[in-house]
């Protein structure tokens, strides 16, 4: 299957915006930030492109437990990176990857074969997006409607109970380069339908410290941190949720 069509596109942009809750961010190009800042700016590959949702939450001997008032983030890589710009986390806090959207399905032949570390991660359906719908037909007419019910299915793939995904840790006052995770949603070529499950994989990139740094200079000149590198941690999700 081919990459989604840019007017498709955007209107997948609004539906997730409206009907899925959560905000898109990205850090601004011409966004100052020193090593005196508060805040911390972590950077990601994703290989192929993908939306990808970031929550708060604790690790603990069972893993990473999302804290319920955390405000989830989605984001879309830009060049090939995720680049945000996020709130510390404390000593037994990290971030989660908590739903991912690929941007295409591939052919099973396309796809490395799994490694130890890799995940599977089960299908949500995208009920989310029947409200957002409603809203968008209204605002942009029949030609809109028309449009929205080409869209091809939107399924979000989230790590449920047991079930790794990626965390990582961010520091206030630096730029921390968490690595790179593959996407692998392999669909099967006689069914329309998307896969069922998709598989998440950290993986070996030739990005290092000295590399991120070049790229942040070139894409965000008005940010000046050390990069450091700090790998993905792969932990499996509670079962539990906090609630403070």
């Amino acid at each position: 299957m081919q990459p989604f069509e840019r007017p498709l596109t955007i209107l997948a942009i609004l539906l997730l915006t409206i009907g899925c809750g959560g905000h898109i961010s990205h850090l601004s190009p011409d966004r100052h930030f020193e090593e005196s800042d508060n805040d911390a700016i972590i950077v990601m590959r994703v290989k192929p492109r993908a939306w990808v949702t970031l929550a708060r939450g604790k690790v603990n001997r069972s893993g990473w437990r999302e804290t319920r008032v955390s405000n989830n983030t989605r984001f879309w890589p830009e060049d090939g990176f995720v680049v945000a710009r996020v709130s510390p986390t404390k000593k037994n806090e990290a971030y989660g990857i908590v739903s991912i959207m690929p941007e295409k399905l591939a052919d099973p032949a396309d796809e490395p074969a799994p490694t130890f570390a890799t995940a599977m991660w089960p299908r949500r359906s995208p009920t989310c997006g029947i409200i957002a719908m409603g809203v968008m037909f209204g605002a942009v007419g029949a030609a809109g409607a028309a449009a929205v019910s080409a869209l091809p299915p939107l399924p979000f793939y989230l790590p449920r109970v047991d079930v790794d995904l990626p965390t990582f840790k961010a520091r206030a006052g630096e730029i921390t380069y968490v690595g790179a995770i593959r996407v692998d949603a392999s669909k099967n070529s006689e069914s329309d339908d998307p896969p069922e499950t998709i598989s998440i994989t950290p993986i070996k990139t030739p990005d290092d410290a000295a590399s991120i740094a070049r790229f942040i200079t070139l894409h965000f000149p008005n940010v000046r941190a050390h990069v450091f590198e700090r790998p993905l941690r792969m932990l499996q999700r509670d079962e539990y949720t906090d609630c403070e």
